[in-house]
């Protein structure tokens, strides 16, 4: 989440301009397309070699490898500046971004592999968002037939980054009718008897006495299963996007929630983060591992899944709030 001074284009009109990239960055520096002040996209500067901008605002910006591939392509009207600085943290661990064909990639500098399971999530372009949105056709608290898994069993790196504090974050709408269950419901979660994640509650769980959006990770002094509900007492409504940052703080044995940018809830949350058995470290996006695969799902549709290795303040969670609502507001 470093912050990398430095503006490759300003994208002001005229002449043809051809930026090289490889002079004005180290091998571990992003460079950041921005609008209105919103992150449209991110690109390692290791796989840039130049940046062409045309001398008309109905033209397209584009950036390339050194082989000549297209890694980023958008209207110059869609695009303010270039630059290598960001305020906003970065998601370090896991940063899940959806493709056209329905596959998702991690863009994270972790690069971890996701996996697609099943064939019932599809895609769609959101001129909100900018970004392809995944819609996940779930039983509510059932078991999945489409999600994506990302496995870390492997990662040790992964594993430390989760024990020492971590921050996840979504943008998700759920998607039923009628009148919700009163069961556990998962999106984005690593949980069996142990890990971290979202979840909608069951009532009794609940701030409100209500099925709430949830951050709960499962932290013990002893070793032993106790989960940590940071519930926020917002039960969402069908078809409403919500921005939820969960962060688990250890030095501080702490776990909040926040939910469009406002802190809903602190819950203490001592002790070391209960790790879930070797076969199920896996999160899902679209449901969590269990021992059919992905269980206790929902039908949902789901913008971005991060993780990041630091537990965020109050002002960086505004700071991603800010991109989210400005894409927002945009729109409208």
């Amino acid at each position: 989440m470093k912050k990398i001074s430095g503006c490759i284009c300003a994208l002001t009109l005229g002449t043809l301009i051809t930026c090289g990239i490889a002079p004005y960055a180290t091998a571990d520096d992003n460079i950041y397309v921005y609008k209105n002040g919103v992150i449209m996209h991110r690109e390692k500067v290791t796989n840039v070699d130049r940046v062409v901008v045309p001398n008309t605002a109905d033209a397209e910006v584009t950036i390339y490898n050194a082989n000549n591939d297209i890694l980023y392509t958008a209207l110059r009207s869609d695009i303010d500046y270039i630059a290598f600085e960001t305020e906003v943290p970065q998601a370090d661990m896991l940063d899940i971004r959806f493709n056209s064909d329905g596959t998702a990639t991690d863009i994270s500098p972790m690069g971890m592999t996701v996996e697609k399971v099943g064939s019932t999530q599809t895609v769609y372009y959101s001129d909100t968002y900018k970004r392809y949105i995944a819609n996940f056709d779930n039983p509510y608290a059932g078991t999945a037939t489409g999600y994506y898994k990302v496995s870390y069993a492997d990662n040790e790196d992964f594993i430390a980054k989760l024990k020492d504090g971590h921050t996840i974050e979504t943008v998700f709408a759920v998607n039923y009718t009628g009148t919700i269950n009163n069961s556990e419901a998962r999106w984005f979660s690593c949980h069996q008897k142990g890990g971290t994640g979202f979840l909608i509650c069951k009532a009794a769980y609940g701030k409100n006495d209500t099925n709430e959006i949830s951050f709960v990770p499962n932290t013990s002094e002893s070793g032993t299963s106790t989960w940590r509900y940071a519930t926020s007492g917002v039960m969402p409504e069908s078809g409403v996007f919500y921005h939820v940052v969960g962060v688990w703080d250890k030095e501080n044995e702490v776990a909040h929630i926040y939910v469009n940018g406002e802190l809903m809830n602190e819950t203490s949350a001592p002790g070391d983060l209960v790790m879930v058995a070797e076969s199920y470290r896996w999160f899902g996006i679209g449901a969590d591992p269990g021992a059919k695969g992905g269980e206790t799902s929902m039908p949902c549709d789901i913008v971005l899944a991060r993780i990041y290795d630091d537990p965020l303040s109050s002002e960086q969670v505004t700071e991603l709030w800010n991109q989210i609502r400005i894409l927002q507001e945009t729109s409208e």
